[in-house]
């Protein structure tokens, strides 16, 4: 008798380790979808980021190209404004010239002209 209760409890705890295993299986490949789908959100995270860096990165040479382009401006604004303050100021220097040179000429003709004295 103690016979064949052994081949039963034999069957029994291989059953008994059949169950641990499978259900630790069933377990490990819970945690293996999970890794996995963890995995592929990150990959698609990281996807979209790329786009929104390429995005911005797009964004951010426009606007820099657009400031250039409006620094240059301001450079070019800049010589033309100079021009002119050249320009204003050698006009101003010949007509305090012309002015000192007609308030010297009238004063020698009143001086002739005897008109003053």
């Amino acid at each position: 008798m103690a016979e064949q209760e052994q081949p039963v409890g034999l069957a029994v705890q291989i059953a008994e380790v059949r169950r641990i295993l499978e259900v630790g299986l069933t377990d490990l490949r819970g945690q293996l979808a999970l890794v996995l789908q963890r995995a592929e959100h990150g990959e698609r995270r990281h996807e979209e980021l790329v786009k929104v860096v390429a995005d911005m990165r797009g964004t951010f040479n426009e606007r820099l190209d657009e400031l250039e382009k409006r620094v240059q401006g301001g450079e070019l604004e800049r010589a033309k404004v100079a021009g002119v303050v050249e320009w204003s100021k050698r006009k101003a220097t010949g007509i305090s010239l012309g002015i000192g040179a007609a308030g010297l000429v009238l004063g020698f003709v009143m001086k002739l002209l005897g008109v003053g004295a």
